[in-house]
């Protein structure tokens, strides 16, 4: 932490004079409020009207907190189906106990010995709504010992009781002493062991104050940069330096609620940028820049803004790009809940942006699942860690279809979908304030494309039916051949669902659509004539006739293996798996059709040499344009983080790569040439 250099500053911009906003009394949508139970545990969520977070054992809606009084307190219903605000004068039962006192700590109901409650009598209690004190007050005078015993058992009998039937949160608005004892409880080696009374001796010690111009370079996930600008209260300049091409992580920085004068003090560069500016030399940007959506969709280069002309090398992303192959991912999945991550923007954000920063891919894709729009449509689902969807409802008969829901109003009914999709398109377009993602708008500006997905209706209607991920696919196979006519009726509504959804994440600011047929290796290439190729090509169709400049993919797994029925789709890009050479796919489906793909994903299990061998096989055999680089289906949990990156940069040398074989081709002709001429 040091003074800033007076070019960089120049360069930067400095905030207004005026003062910061004044911080508002209840909590809105779009703050982060620290959860803190029982004054034991702490945590930080985003409030959103239909974001979870994990309160005591259940998975509460945040947005029953919108509007409330910043530092309320709150108890948990013993369902876990709301949260009940505490009145002013109602004590909160915490678990904590001062010294507990020998002679009372045998005063007890010892295994219910004296307990007049069974846990049926309990379990009912819950069930008809009862509150957790109410439970505790009738475990007390159901208690044949309560009242033998002293004022301080009985009290230590209700707040052993009050850890297992009730849960207080308090609401505290973020602070950087806030922020600081969170992330210490959660991961301290994240913040090098920092601690709250520390981290004020440091920014003292730095001279941090209002009007301060200040160079930072924070290793501990943005807490130094957000003390520095609470500190400086929306006056003078904070820049955050990232190193090695990265940018900063800020995430410390965005949790706590500033205001718009605030974030305006706050700039960002690479350290050697500021090192050059120090020394009076000037930058020229010249970064090239491949876009996925612009101009021709796979045959997008780096170069020119807008994206216009032939590609100087092939784009590249990794179809699960995000995912616990990284161990920043692994962060949040072995906390979190999928679903949980999947639709609290916050996480989804920070997770869809995690391989973008690491590897630098030219599509950054939003975190979700193939799933999420169901429940929109009546039909629930949750994802078990380690075993994969569940649907405790499978549908299966008519009525069940004619009971869905239609998709008339994402908005209302997926709010979180847009929230992600419009913050990440602020980032990927340099747009990006303090309350996105990662605060990359300068290192994103124009480098990235928005990829937004969906499942295809016969992979939707496979899940819904079999209830879960089946070998067989058994019980929609079964309806198949006994009883088509209801499996098309169910793939019907899923199809206007999925147009009106693609249209939703396109206006949220998707750049691209991928169509995601996961369950189309269970189809034999009549079936996928039948009852899948038709309704999405339905899909692409209404698509492109409202939104002509997105660009649709489609990818089939296990498609190579009916190449002559996928050629019959109508999208602008056809994904393939690895299970078919690239140079067969594209005899097979002609010049006509741009493609992506398709290394096996096991290959980046492999040394450098062996990955360098496969990439560059499946991008002589593509050609230079129409060609998206890509694995065959998903990168698999272990992969090696170095190979991911060197797979994105391999697609980086692809200009230089195609060139020599160009050279290659060249010299053989004349060789041929010289020959044939030496022979008559």
């Amino acid at each position: 932490m040091a003074a800033m250099p007076a070019a960089a500053a120049a360069a930067a911009a400095v905030a207004a004079a005026a003062a910061p906003q004044q911080q508002l009394d209840t909590i809105q949508e779009g703050d982060h409020v620290i959860f803190d139970e029982h004054g034991e545990k702490k945590s930080i969520h985003a409030i959103t009207r239909n974001g979870l977070a994990k309160v005591g054992k259940f998975r509460i809606c945040v947005g029953q907190l919108i509007g409330a009084p910043w530092g309320s307190t709150y108890k948990l219903a013993v369902d876990g189906s709301r949260l009940l605000p505490v009145t002013e004068h109602e004590p909160v039962l915490g678990p904590a106990v001062d010294e507990i006192d020998k002679d009372n700590a045998t005063l007890v109901d010892a295994n219910q010995r004296n307990q007049g409650l069974t846990s049926a009598d309990i379990a009912a209690m819950a069930a008809s709504g009862k509150a957790g004190e109410d439970i505790i007050a009738a475990l007390c005078s159901n208690s044949a010992t309560f009242e033998g015993k002293t004022e301080f058992a009985q009290e230590k009998y209700k707040r052993r009781k009050a850890r297992k039937y009730t849960t207080s949160l308090s609401l505290r608005r973020p602070t950087s002493w806030g922020l600081c004892e969170v992330m210490f409880d959660k991961a301290p080696a994240g913040i090098w062991n920092l601690r709250p009374d520390s981290l004020s001796l440091l920014l003292s010690l730095a001279n941090v104050a209002a009007h301060s111009r200040t160079l930072l370079l924070d290793n501990c996930q943005g807490l130094l940069a957000a003390a520095c600008a609470e500190r400086m209260c929306g006056h003078g300049v904070l820049c955050c330096v990232g190193t090695g091409g990265k940018a900063p992580a800020l995430s410390g920085l965005r949790q706590l609620n500033l205001g718009q004068q605030q974030r305006a003090v706050v700039c960002m560069a690479q350290l050697t940028d500021v090192q050059q500016a120090a020394e009076g030399r000037s930058r020229v940007e010249g970064r090239s820049r491949a876009v996925l959506a612009a101009g021709e969709v796979a045959g997008v280069a780096g170069g020119a803004a807008s994206g216009a002309g032939e590609a100087e090398r092939t784009p590249v992303w990794l179809m699960r790009q995000a995912g616990r192959y990284m161990a920043e991912f692994r962060a949040y999945s072995d906390k979190y809940p999928f679903r949980m991550r999947s639709e609290t923007p916050d996480i989804a954000i920070e997770l869809s942006m995690q391989p973008w920063r690491a590897f630098k891919p030219d599509g950054v894709i939003f975190f979700s699942d193939i799933l999420t729009p169901l429940p929109a449509l009546g039909i629930e689902f949750d994802v078990i860690k380690g075993k994969g969807p569940r649907i405790d409802d499978p549908i299966r008969s008519m009525e069940q279809i004619k009971a869905l829901k239609t998709l008339d109003d994402p908005l209302s009914s997926l709010p979180f979908v847009h929230e992600i999709l419009s913050s990440l398109r602020k980032e990927v377009d340099g747009q990006a304030t303090l309350l996105t993602a990662e605060c990359l708008r300068k290192e994103v500006d124009g480098q990235a494309t928005l990829l937004g997905f969906v499942g295809t209706p016969w992979t939707l209607a496979a899940y819904a039916m079999e209830g879960k991920a089946d070998r067989d696919c058994k019980q929609t196979k079964m309806i198949m051949f006994n009883n088509p006519a209801l499996l098309h009726a169910l793939l019907e509504h899923l199809t206007t669902a999925l147009i009106t959804y693609v249209g939703y994440q396109i206006e949220a600011g998707a750049q691209v659509v991928q169509l995601f047929d996961s369950w189309a290796h269970h189809l034999s290439p009549e079936q996928f004539a039948e009852f899948s190729l038709p309704y999405a090509n339905r899909i692409t169709e209404a698509v492109r006739a409202k939104y002509p400049h997105v660009p649709i993919i489609f990818h089939a797994n296990g498609g190579t293996g009916k190449l002559d029925v996928v050629a019959g789709s109508n999208a602008d890009v056809i994904g393939l798996d690895w299970s078919t050479s690239m140079r067969v796919c594209r005899q097979t489906l002609g010049p006509q059709h741009k493609v992506q793909g398709n290394v096996d994903p096991m290959v980046l299990f492999g040394t450098q040499e062996v990955i360098e061998a496969e990439v560059k096989r499946v991008l002589l055999e593509a050609g230079p344009q129409g060609h998206i680089l890509n694995v065959g289906h998903g990168v698999v949990q272990g992969t090696p983080e170095e190979n991911v990156g060197y797979f994105c940069e391999l697609a980086r040398q692809s200009g230089k790569i195609h060139q020599e074989q160009q050279q290659q081709q060249q010299k053989q002709h004349a060789a041929n040439g010289q020959l044939v001429g030496a022979t008559v």
